[in-house]
């Protein structure tokens, strides 16, 4: 398979949305994420980098963010290269970290599209092993877009379905804001719909749990094998061992990343964000929510609701209108936990501040 070169980089499309004089002499793109070992692509070739102690000393104080994968970054030259700074993300694909701690992690920045790849639903009676599709997963992975970020929701494993197009029309009616595609990664079937959507100069990143296939259809599309782990003699599936991030060439000058498998898709939201990605899971929600009577509406037990009357009328499914609610709640209970890490992290450095002037006054 071909490597990805600056040449594929739309960095020219990229530059015109920064300010003037904001672009770095030496600039760079993460390609490869893998702990703390990143590979960079720059106009001089891809090269092995690390971040600088002073862009790590401004992570510590919040004032910026560690690279990752598909930033666009500031390069200094060396063995290996210095990474000094991330430029602004158009576009961020995070989530709410693992576990307890109240800190987002970036999947992905500066994608164009985001592939959440699930088997198809089982058909009815079928006695086939199709137990990935989630329905209220999907939404959260799609909660988790920026709303410039396209979703595309692939339903694989559709050679043990007896009808493909129905199982599609019946999830496409249940998630309106996501373009949904049924293929089947191991055949190759409808794989070529999927990498139509991904044209030349854009990035898509692939999502979803391990074992629904994102490794195969990684392989079908860009003819390179990628290895799973032995398939399992209880149920004959593969396992996923994905570990490193990394983002691939597609024949049409594409570019896709892959990522390990998530057990856990928490919502993140902060005071920029709020809950505004909802709008991206749940649109049919998004466009009432401006003809309800009050502004600062729930849809709860408010009068002159439009969700609440469109819920009463059908247009909005009970358990689409559950889990919005369910959502919405997880992203604000974020929201203010993180709202109150930051006072206590100002509250710190202050301290911090008030100790080094005395000692200074000592001295």
């Amino acid at each position: 398979m071909q490597n990805i070169t600056w040449d594929h980089i739309p960095w020219n499309s990229y530059k015109i949305s920064l300010a003037d004089g904001a672009a770095p002499e030496n600039p760079g793109r993460v390609i490869a994420h893998d702990g703390g070992a990143l590979q960079v692509v720059t106009p001089v070739g891809a090269m092995a980098a690390e971040v600088s102690g002073r862009l790590r000393y401004l992570a510590e104080l919040g004032s910026s963010e560690l690279p990752a994968l598909g930033d666009y970054v500031a390069v200094r030259p060396g063995d290996p290269a210095q990474i000094d700074a991330v430029l602004p993300r158009r576009t961020t694909f995070r989530r709410k970290e693992a576990g307890l701690r109240t800190e987002s992690q970036v999947i992905c920045a500066n994608a164009d599209l985001a592939v959440i790849v699930t088997t198809a639903p089982p058909e009815a009676g079928s006695t086939h092993d199709l137990d990935d599709f989630n329905l209220r997963r999907v939404e959260r992975y799609l909660g988790t877009l920026d709303p410039e970020v396209r979703p595309v929701v692939v339903l694989n494993k559709v050679d043990l379905v007896d009808d493909p197009e129905a199982v599609r029309s019946r999830v496409a009616a249940d998630l309106p804001g996501a373009t949904v595609i049924t293929l089947s990664a191991l055949t190759g079937l409808g794989v070529d719909a999927l990498s139509r959507l991904i044209v030349a100069g854009h990035t898509a990143v692939l999502a979803g749990s391990s074992g629904c296939g994102k490794s195969t259809l990684i392989a079908r599309l860009t003819g390179q094998e990628i290895r799973t782990r032995a398939i399992r003699d209880t149920d004959g599936r593969g396992r996923h061992t994905t570990t490193t991030r990394r983002m691939y060439l597609l024949p049409g000058g594409g570019m896709i990343v892959d990522t390990p498998g998530m057990r856990e898709v928490q919502l993140w939201a902060d005071e920029e964000t709020g809950t505004d990605a909802l709008a991206q899971a749940f649109p049919e929600i998004a466009v009432l929510e401006g003809t309800c009577r009050f502004r600062d509406c729930r849809h709860e037990h408010e009068p002159g609701c439009a969700v609440k009357e469109a819920l009463e009328r059908g247009e909005v499914s009970p358990e689409r209108y559950a889990s919005y609610l369910k959502l919405r709640e997880e992203a604000e209970m974020t929201a203010e936990k993180r709202r109150r890490r930051q006072q206590e992290r100002g509250k710190q450095i202050s301290r911090f501040a008030r100790e080094i002037k005395k000692m200074r006054k000592t001295r």
